[in-house]
């Protein structure tokens, strides 16, 4: 838009006239140096340079050539300043932003340089800084020193920023000629500084936009960042839980174990392991490897997987209780393991797991038969003396033991 003004008004009144005509405007207007250094605006803005867009409006910079007795009066030395104009939308792409704004979770864009393009305000309500701080970064301060990069923990910066950096280093291959080897989102997690001065857990999931408006080898990131240090603490909680489980039943005498309902094994002890050392306990991940453990029916046949009590309880809910089974030990040899297994159902019937505890009768089993043989060894022995003391008693030699055996 031209605007022509008579040449009878002074120039105290052109520039008066000027200003309120800008103030009247509902555009931002901020007249800079060619070193981003604020000479004049319509509204507060920052004094260094905002960056392209927020989002919410369309921004439009115009360098202005000056002309000599221009420049000498606003005391530039420039030959031109820098016009630049920010345009509220009401296009989708404002609706966006707007719609940006509200989400509770933490949204940025940024183009691989200081200060990012757009933050949203569950950014700054998390980290307890300005917009300001994230879009306007001081170009006297090293980078380490603003924006995100301040914030994040300095023993996840290196990896993040690597993360960061292989997106732009592809930006950069497809601007020089090569294949813009495309990156696929990612997910990483990191720690943030929050508004209370701690470090919490986050995680971002980063993707690279293809805006056909970009220049060749520009490369705009979108990051969505969600606090999950409350999850942190409850996986700690469980895994600090899960030690102390691991520490108690490794104490006990019997083999105990926990299983998934696919029949992975997830929690096991010492105890387990020794008796089913020729087993891969550690590494079954389903009923069907119960057939890599070694069992035997009592006609020698080897076990499959449906024959083990655990895997009865997984498929059809069985509860077995004190079963004998013959296992092969480590060694070559056979045992023979008490085994008790029952499923876990949720208070909706839906099965969750399955436990077993297993207990080594070899001895008990070996005591047993020794004390049977004994018993009958003894019992041989008293028809022995009694048959010699009834033929001794009527002068009868022994000509037979047979019937004493």
């Amino acid at each position: 838009m031209w605007l022509g003004v008579a040449d009878t008004l002074s120039a105290a009144a052109k520039a008066q006239l000027l200003e309120a005509l800008v103030a009247s405007l509902d555009d931002t207007i901020a007249l800079r140096d060619t070193a981003g250094n604020l000479l004049f605006a319509n509204r507060p803005v920052s004094p260094h340079e905002s960056r392209d867009d927020d989002g919410l409006s369309v921004r439009t910079v115009v360098d202005v050539p000056l002309a000599a007795p221009l420049a000498a009066a606003l005391g530039v030395v420039e030959p031109s300043l820098r016009l630049d104009c920010r345009s509220p939308v009401s296009n989708e792409r404002g609706v966006v932003g707007r719609i940006l704004q509200q989400l509770p979770a933490m949204f940025f864009v940024g183009r691989g340089r200081p200060g990012l393009e757009f933050v949203n305000d569950g950014l700054v309500r998390f980290t307890g800084r300005s917009a300001d701080f994230f879009l306007n970064c001081d170009p006297a301060l090293p980078a380490e020193q603003q924006s995100l990069h301040a914030l994040v923990h300095p023993a996840d910066i290196g990896r993040i920023g690597a993360v960061f950096r292989a997106y732009h280093d592809a930006a950069s291959a497809a601007s020089t000629g090569g294949t813009d080897s495309p990156v696929l989102p990612s997910e990483e997690e990191c720690r943030i500084l929050a508004a209370d001065g701690t470090y919490r857990w986050c995680r971002a999931y980063i993707a690279r936009l293809g805006c056909a408006e970009l220049r060749p080898g520009q490369v705009e990131l979108v990051v969505y960042v969600v606090d999950i240090q409350e999850l942190k603490d409850l996986q700690a909680q469980v895994e600090d839980e899960r030690a102390l489980l691991t520490a108690a039943i490794n104490q006990l005498p019997v083999g105990c174990a926990v299983v998934k309902p696919t029949g992975a094994i997830s929690l096991f002890n010492h105890e387990l392991r020794r008796m089913f050392a020729g087993a891969p306990v550690g590494t079954t991940n389903s009923v069907e490897q119960y057939g890599e453990w070694v069992g035997y029916h009592p006609d020698g046949r080897r076990y499959e997987a449906m024959d083990w009590p655990l895997a009865r309880s997984l498929v059809k809910g069985e509860v077995v209780a004190g079963e004998d089974h013959i296992i092969g030990l480590s060694d070559g040899s056979r045992g023979v393991a008490r085994v008790n297994t029952a499923p876990v159902y949720s208070s909706s019937g839906t099965l969750i797991a399955g436990v077993m505890v297993v207990e080594d009768v070899t001895q008990e089993k070996q005591r047993a038969e020794d004390r049977t043989h004994f018993e009958a060894v003894q019992r041989a022995a008293d028809a022995m003396r009694s048959l010699m003391v009834s033929n001794w008693s009527v002068g009868r030699p022994i000509t037979s033991t047979r019937r004493c055996l």
